[in-house]
Order: structure tokens, then sequence, then C-alpha cells
């Protein structure tokens, strides 16, 4: 670089949005919650779906995630059924999981959702967000008392939670033939996100004459 060239200031190179500039911009609004989004909680920046494309930038690794996640729900190309997203503390994860929790609720026409999904079509579908660090183990009342009980209501609610309930109740997973009748020939999106919470509060559970021991790492 040659000498005494003065390089532009931060806010000369990345001019900050106006909310930050007046100091309206709530810090709360940082900590992205997935449980929250899909019961159409918390600051609209990501409830709301074209306000959250608009605010979030496409990074490469986020339209891959995208590609590989609905290109085989659209029948694009044939690609893994489960995908784990692994990234250091703040490395966007949940972020990446609200994106596609908005494609799938809502569909590619999203305005400003063309950025990341290309030449991609996506129609809405049935999605799930189970978030460990919300959902309690064992359940209370009437509710779900496993993962397989809550992913059921938040597929088809009680129909959906009929065909699993007798293994909700005793706490144990249903088996292959259940969860085809669940799932059908329904496209279907399952995100998960704080899976090692929740199993460290499962661990606890007794179920019968055991308890239900976990080996995972976080």
């Amino acid at each position: 670089m040659p000498e005494n060239v003065e390089l532009p200031s931060v806010i000369e190179g990345c001019v900050p949005r106006e909310d930050v500039l007046k100091g309206t911009h709530k810090l709360e609004s940082f900590a992205a919650n997935l449980a929250q989004v899909a019961e159409g909680k918390g600051p609209d920046v990501y409830t709301d779906p074209e306000k959250f494309f608009e605010n979030t930038y496409p990074t490469e690794g986020l339209k891959t995630t995208i590609k590989e996640v609905f290109g085989r729900l659209v029948g694009s190309f044939e690609g893994t059924p489960v995908i784990q997203l692994e990234t250091g503390l703040g490395g966007g994860k949940t972020h990446t999981l609200i994106a596609l929790y908005h494609l799938a609720k809502h569909g590619s026409e999203i305005k400003g959702a063309q950025r990341f999904v290309g030449d991609l079509k996506i129609e809405p579908m049935h999605v799930v967000a189970l978030v460990g660090t919300e959902l309690g183990v064992g359940g209370s009342g009437n509710g779900p008392k496993t993962l397989w009980g809550e992913m059921a209501v938040q597929l088809k609610g009680k129909k959906g939670y009929d065909l699993v309930a007798s293994s909700d109740k005793n706490m144990t997973s249903p088996g292959e033939r259940v969860l085809r009748e669940l799932f059908e020939d329904d496209k279907c999106l399952i995100l998960i996100d704080e899976l090692a919470l929740y199993l460290t509060k499962a661990s606890a559970v007794p179920i019968g004459k055991t308890h239900s021991n976990f080996s995972f790492r976080s």
C-alpha cells in the first residue's frame, strides 16, 4: 500500500442503519430465538419474514444451506435428509434456522428472499421448530411429554398427536410405521435447536425402572 494514503473511516465505508445512528436499536433484538419466531413473538426483525431477509446478509454459507435443504424438499437434487450445523458460539446457527423456517412456512415468494434462494421455487410446507431450552421434559397437564409428541402436535395438531399418543405418554419413541403415517407423503422440515440442553434435562427423568441416559457432544 502506498505511503500517506488515508483510509476511510468505518462510518464512511459502512454506514450504519438509521436505528443504530439514532440509538433506537434495542439490544434484545440481537438474541435470535427460533421458538419465539414459530410462535409469532419477539422482535419483528425476526418474526416478519420480509424484514428478516431485508436485514440479513446473504452469506455463501447461508445460501449453501438453503440450497441443500430445499433442493431435496423441492426435488431439484437428492441431498442428505439430515444436516447438522456446526459453528462456534454466535456463529449464526439460530439465524440460519430462522431463515429456513420462514422459507418453509411462507415459500420463496417472500420479498427479498430471492437473494438467498436463487432459482429455487419453494412452496409453503409443514415446518416444526423444536427448541430444547423452551421445552420441558415430561410435559405438564395434557400437553406433549416428549420431542415426538411436540413434533406431532406442530405438524398436524390433535390428529398428529393421536398417532404418537401412546409412545408420548410412556415417554418412548414411536416406531417407523407410526412416523410414516404421521409424515405421509407431505413435505416436512424439522428444525431442532439447543438439543444438548434438552438432553441434559431428560437425563434426570426416570422412565419405568430405568433413567433416560444420554451420551452426547455439545
